[in-house]
């Protein structure tokens, strides 16, 4: 039978009416339900969290947590005499365990890991997040090693480190109150914002895809400070100081604060470079990239101490090209289509 525009038009018809139907039954169930549970939304919940805690038994100097989906908080506190970790455990409706915690404490060192034991019962919670809270003390240097994959990381407090790495898929990294770091610090996140505040390392790396890297507070770095994202912005707010600073982005801008050191060198593809605000960069060499972007930079001294190679293909630029080895400084800066302004001060100043 040959279908017709009009027969289409009337199994179009008879489908949509269907549908509407069915919503409107779908809608007017789930009307009922809500209503007899008093509209408490937790009732759709499929599984429960039940909180777990463990305290060191040796004193502990290193302290590794590696969860799926639930946030972890790091809290340094002066009450805090023990490494005490609070953890949630997953558990169906029905009492069964989803998930399993394995706990080592060995040679002053602290692990927890937890995976899921099941991946057929569909996990759907409303309310806040599972959360692993983790108490330190103040007095002690500790090497934090914290992963999670859908969670938030998240410390506060004055936290005294040999070592911290942390890293996580989708969640954010917030280290807000000040960290004094006598190694590494590493953190990484692929679709998660980073947010540090106050702190000094030995060395700084910060690795993102898509999410925005902030340092928000006062940083000191012994040796190399890199920072990398794809598609995320770098904003460095206030001051930074680091002998090699590398900071790369593909299609984000780079906001640059107070920085100084020996080597900088600063690239992005699509995005701009620009210092903030009377922020200044002090360092020996410099060295700024872009495709398309464009470069303002406010740097310090005359622009006689520099010796300078500055180009861009269709821009502006108020730099000339003087290449001169006698110089003290050495300042490099090239764009596609952007342009180039480079301003001077004779001294740091603080903002």
């Amino acid at each position: 039978m040959k279908i017709t525009k009009a027969i289409a038009n009337k199994i179009l018809m008879i489908l949509l009416i269907v549908f509407g139907g069915l919503t409107l039954v779908g809608g007017g169930v789930f009307t009922i339900v809500m209503a007899a549970a008093d509209w408490d939304f937790t009732v759709m919940n499929t599984v429960d969290y039940v909180y777990q805690e463990y305290t060191e038994r040796h004193k502990v100097t290193s302290l590794t947590l590696d969860f799926d989906v639930s946030n972890i908080k790091v809290y340094f506190d002066e009450s805090t005499t023990q490494v005490r970790v609070e953890y949630p455990e997953t558990y169906s409706k029905k009492g069964k365990l989803l998930t399993k915690t394995t706990v080592t404490e060995e040679n002053n060192a602290l692990k927890i890991e937890q995976e899921r034991i099941s991946f057929v019962h569909t996990s759907f919670y409303v309310g806040k997040n599972p959360c692993v809270n983790v108490y330190m003390p103040k007095a002690y240097a500790y090497a934090l090693d914290l992963k999670t994959d859908t969670g938030d990381v998240r410390m506060s407090g004055y936290a005294t480190l040999e070592s911290l790495k942390i890293e996580t898929d989708t969640g954010t990294i917030d280290l807000g109150g000040t960290i004094v770091c006598d190694g590494k610090i590493d953190l990484s996140t692929d679709t998660g914002n980073i947010f540090l505040n106050a702190f000094t390392s030995d060395s700084l790396f910060i690795e993102v895809d898509t999410g925005n890297v902030t340092l928000d507070g006062h940083g000191s770095v012994m040796n190399t400070a890199e920072i990398t994202t794809d598609t995320g912005n770098v904003s460095i707010l206030h001051t930074l100081s680091s002998p090699t600073l590398k900071i790369e982005t593909d299609t984000g801008n780079v906001h640059l604060g107070n920085l100084s050191g020996t080597n900088l060198t600063v690239q992005t593809d699509t995005g701009n470079i620009k210092s903030i605000g009377t922020s200044l960069l002090d360092f020996i060499t410099l060295n700024f990239s872009a495709d398309t972007g464009n470069i303002i930079i406010t740097l310090v001294g005359e622009i006689g101490d520099y010796s300078i190679q500055a180009h861009t293909n269709t821009g502006n630029n108020n730099l000339y090209d003087y290449p001169d080895p006698t110089k003290t400084k050495t300042l490099k800066i090239y764009t596609g289509t952007g342009n180039i302004k480079g301003i001077f001060q004779p001294k740091f100043t603080e903002k």
